[in-house]
């Protein structure tokens, strides 16, 4: 398959390194030193996830690709042309990312499991890597689902998920776009600028922009903001709830969904912001 690629390895991780390096080359002395603090949780968590997903023999494509052999779903069923069956896919697949994506953020169980992500106390490239692996558990299943009922195509699900990849190291990177450039690409597409209004401690901008690579989503279900309240750089992130030592601790991020106290998803106005950097 192709994500199972060495070509796609190495092209994952030297996007992100040419992005972190830009970053740094732009950023202020004291948004390095946060960095320093962050980096390896965030790091560790992109490697542990790394890891879970080579050893499990369990995958979104793997499905699609077995779905085919088998002849199972709508589409392996249906004799439709290949445009209509590619379209198809890329449809349902961004749409399934775009609902899991409100899900992880209204179902106080799967919040708890989101917040890893959510509660970095900056937004850079490496917070694209910042996710618990449980979070593989709970996406697997309704994706997984979708794939096998509807019989998507495997090669259009790849090309899409090296596309998703791609966006989510670029949209979470902390570099601005061009004016007009950024005008242009937002009107389809997810850009760096749009994501990080997710990421505000601004519970109402945080509701905003769930997609992930078109922003047709967001526009169509009314969660679509194009502009951040602030100026970036007086933009904060984080959760309000968790400290940045905290939040910057490997092993404390590891244990977090699995704490007594949940916090209740919408409770406070910065249930996805916080102490800032």
């Amino acid at each position: 398959m192709m994500l199972d690629s060495w070509w796609w390895f190495f092209l994952f991780w030297g996007l992100l390194a040419l992005l972190a390096s830009a970053e740094w080359q732009a950023a202020s002395p004291a948004r390095s030193l946060l960095r320093r603090g962050r980096w390896p949780a965030n790091l560790g968590l992109g490697f542990a996830n790394g890891l879970l997903v080579a050893l499990l023999p369990v995958s979104v494509l793997a499905i699609a690709f077995w779905a085919e052999q088998k002849s199972l779903g709508l589409f392996n069923i249906l004799e439709l042309p290949v445009v209509l069956v590619v379209a198809a896919t890329l449809v349902l697949r961004s749409f399934a990312q775009y609902l899991q994506h409100r899900l992880m953020h209204r179902v106080p169980l799967l919040w708890r499991v989101h917040r890893v992500h959510h509660c970095d106390p900056r937004c850079d490239v490496t917070t694209a890597l910042r996710f618990h692996p449980l979070e593989y558990a709970v996406v697997l299943p309704l994706l997984g689902g979708l794939t096998l009922l509807g019989g998507l195509d495997p090669y259009t699900l790849a090309v899409y998920e090296i596309v998703e990849s791609i966006f989510g190291l670029a949209t979470h990177a902390c570099l601005q776009l061009p004016g007009r450039l950024e005008r242009v690409l937002r009107l389809v597409f997810v850009t760096p600028a749009v994501h990080q209004i997710h990421h505000s401690i601004d519970r109402d901008e945080s509701e905003m922009n769930y997609a992930a690579v078109f922003s047709l989503w967001d526009r169509l279900f009314g969660s679509f903001q194009a502009l951040p309240s602030v100026p970036m750089d007086e933009r904060r992130f984080g959760c309000d709830q968790i400290a940045p030592a905290q939040a910057s601790s490997f092993d404390q991020l590891m244990d977090m969904p699995f704490r007594s106290r949940a916090y209740t998803v919408g409770q406070t106005a910065g249930h996805l912001g916080g102490d800032g950097g």
